[in-house]
């Protein structure tokens, strides 16, 4: 069986119109090239750099619509716990800018790091916010 034959015998029916006329949906960093190759005998529809979790995985030619991927529910945003985070993050940041600094903690950071002292900041204001938020 030849490629195009495979990508014929691939294609999905569009659930908004019934049509057979879809392509799959390619995402990420495509090169130049791929995509000029692709506009000479279209097999794939560019869905953009991000990959999106449940994204779409097919596009319909007749009607335009995108179908298919995972479906999910995300999060319900819950203030109250956000306020909470946010409040825990602020206390370590005030803990990390007025605070001596814990040298033992600071010294293991640094080790850490491999002596890259911007590093080494980092990884102390994570240990720093780990308590807070651990």
């Amino acid at each position: 069986m030849s490629k195009e034959e495979v990508l014929e015998s691939n294609r999905k029916e569009c659930p908004h119109c019934g049509s057979n006329s879809t392509l799959p949906i390619s995402y990420g960093l495509i090169s130049d090239e791929a995509h000029e190759e692709n506009a000479k005998n279209r097999k794939w529809v560019w869905g953009g750099c991000v990959i999106k979790a449940g994204g779409s995985t097919d596009h319909c030619n007749d009607c335009g619509k995108s179908f298919g991927g995972d479906s999910y529910e995300e999060e319900p945003f819950d203030e109250e716990s956000f306020l909470k985070d946010r409040e825990k993050l602020f206390n370590a940041i005030d803990k990390f800018l007025d605070e001596e600094r814990d040298e033992d903690l600071y010294a293991q950071a640094l080790k850490e790091a491999e002596g890259d002292e911007v590093e080494a900041e980092h990884i102390y204001f994570d240990y720093i916010r780990s308590q807070f938020l651990g």
